[in-house]
């Protein structure tokens, strides 16, 4: 190839010089176009490259927003307050009375003893064992075993004791499920749900429970008998001061 362009070269200075001038004039036009054709195209490959840095940057989505931790915030201190003046106010302290006491000490008698004679005693006697004799104290006497013989004290309660004698308090007579009297009671309000035989005179109210089982004569101001109680004998109301002639004098014979 490049021969044969010598050889046409080569003729047309002979033959024809001034074609082969233009000619000469025209491949060196071309031979410098194409030197400086490799230096333009890397202008257009940078031309196209921005274009194309351009377009990604239009078409890229934002990226995804970081996610924020709040740290723990530290404990607030404690707020020391500060020390108060003293109030010279003057305080008047109301005092509340004691619940007035009805006995400084028990004596406590325990099961399997046994006393045979009279007992007296200041404060509260709990019994557990037999006494075979009086009893009589000042503060409340408690028995869950066996008397025989009669009882005097502020208050009277009796479970599951069994009691030959007459029971006599200036308070209150309380006789529970299971517990057996053979005597009379006289007392200022009574619970009766054991089983008495013997005469009852209450000052005020006397109550008698579903397991109560009397025989005897009852006096009292009110007297309230649950269903299920059993009583065999007469009911009197102290406040009852006629008498039936009093009260129904045309009927008298």
């Amino acid at each position: 190839m490049g021969l044969k362009s010598d050889f046409s070269q080569a003729f047309r200075e002979v033959f024809n010089p001034e074609d082969a001038s233009k000619a000469a004039a025209a491949e060196k036009e071309s031979k410098q176009a194409a030197k400086e054709a490799p230096k333009k195209q890397p202008q257009q490959t940078v031309k196209k490259v921005v274009s194309e840095n351009t377009t990604v940057k239009k078409v890229a989505q934002p990226a995804a927003p970081k996610e924020v931790r709040e740290e723990p915030k530290p404990a607030e201190p404690k707020k020391v307050s500060e020390p108060q003046a003293a109030s010279t106010d003057v305080v008047v302290a109301k005092t509340v009375a004691p619940a007035q006491a009805i006995d400084t000490s028990t004596t406590v008698i325990c099961g399997k003893t046994t006393i045979n004679g009279n007992i007296e005693s200041d404060g509260s006697i709990e019994l557990m064992g037999t006494i075979n004799g009086n009893v009589n104290c000042k503060g409340n006497f408690t028995v869950s075993g066996r008397v025989e013989g009669d009882a005097e004290a502020v208050n009277i309660v009796a479970k599951g004791a069994a009691i030959r004698g007459k029971l006599e308090a200036s308070g209150d007579v309380f006789v529970s499920d299971g517990t057996k009297i053979v005597g009379d009671i006289h007392a200022d309000s009574a619970e009766i749900n054991g089983k008495i035989k013997g005469n009852i005179d209450i000052k005020h109210s006397v109550l008698f429970g579903k397991t109560a089982l009397v025989v005897g004569d009852i006096v009292a101001d009110v007297i309230q008998v649950n269903e299920g109680a059993v009583i065999y004998g007469h009911f009197g109301m102290r406040r009852d001061s006629q008498s039936v002639a009093d009260i129904f004098p045309d009927f008298d014979e």
